[in-house]
């Protein structure tokens, strides 16, 4: 999310309705000379806040599932991993 943050910031400008045939550099730096290098990560809070528990939930159930095959007796490879996450 923090890596991926300016370009959705540049991508959400480019939608506006408010904008009409502007180019990515023209919106990079309008967002630049406005608010700065801190612009491109402008609504990061709210984006961690879904991305942060989801990924959570993502890595709890891979190991709970991969160790739950594991002890089953499964040897652990592709399946077990595919099958985990």
């Amino acid at each position: 999310a923090l890596t991926t943050c300016p370009l959705e910031v540049v991508k959400t400008h480019l939608q506006s309705k408010n904008v009409l045939r502007r180019s990515i550099s023209d919106v990079v730096m309008q967002i630049w000379r406005s608010d700065g290098v801190l612009g491109f990560w402008r609504g990061i809070g709210p984006m961690l806040a879904g991305v942060v528990p989801a990924r959570a939930v993502n890595f709890w159930a891979y190991n709970a599932v991969k160790g739950h095959l594991l002890s089953a007796g499964y040897s652990e490879g592709p399946l077990v991993h595919m099958t985990g996450g």
